[in-house]
């Protein structure tokens, strides 16, 4: 986040500085951040375009369900939208788009 990062890292509630029980290098705050300031319309906008998880190969069921109750909390998704994301994140990571 460049010149923001300390910044936006200060501003969080501590609560949300815990890491992803899937995915243990990202807070829950800085998936909040990005579902609320990098234009996410679909879970793999994050994993594959705002953030590194599926180039890692770490971008399987249980990470992207955490991910998908964040960003679905963010974005106001129910949890059938949610479940829906998963499976398109799931699809296009074996896909390769």
């Amino acid at each position: 986040y460049g010149a923001l990062a300390e910044e936006i890292a200060s501003r969080q509630d501590p609560a949300k500085r815990a890491p992803l029980v899937s995915l243990s290098d990202y807070p829950i705050a800085e998936i909040e951040y990005i579902a609320e300031n990098e234009c996410i319309r679909h879970l793999s906008d994050l994993v594959r375009r705002r953030s590194i998880i599926t180039i890692l190969g770490r971008a399987g069921v249980a990470a992207l369900k955490e991910l998908a109750d964040i960003v679905g909390g963010v974005l106001g998704w129910d949890r059938q939208r949610q479940e829906a994301e998963v499976q398109l994140a799931l699809k296009e990571a074996n896909d390769g788009r």
